[in-house]
């Protein structure tokens, strides 16, 4: 308290020192997290080059793919036009408005 001439003694409060303990995730129970820990690093990255070269493939197939279906459609509404609409033979003028004028 804060009067004058009332003192307390306060012993200071200890605080609790935290307990480290491993636990499995999601996905990965803990013998395995402690397996892939204990690995070689070397062995880690050929895993981590060997999934991200695959992932790239997989990506290039995908976008090879969108872009082969986009250049069928797009040849087949370029046929539907040419065979559907009239020839165009002179370009018309377009009529004049001469309120603008």
């Amino acid at each position: 308290m804060h009067k004058k001439g009332i003192t307390e003694e306060v012993a200071k409060k200890r605080s609790r020192r935290t307990v480290k303990h491993q636990r499995g995730i999601v996905g990965a129970d803990l013998n395995f997290i402690t397996a892939r820990r204990n690995q070689a690093s070397e062995v880690r990255n050929k895993e981590r080059t060997a999934a991200i070269a695959k992932a790239k493939s997989e990506k290039k197939e995908k976008e090879a793919k969108k872009a082969k279906v986009c250049l069928s459609i797009v040849f087949e509404a370029a046929i539907y036009l040419l065979f559907t609409r009239p020839p165009v033979l002179s370009h018309p003028q377009a009529p004049r408005c001469l309120s603008n004028r």
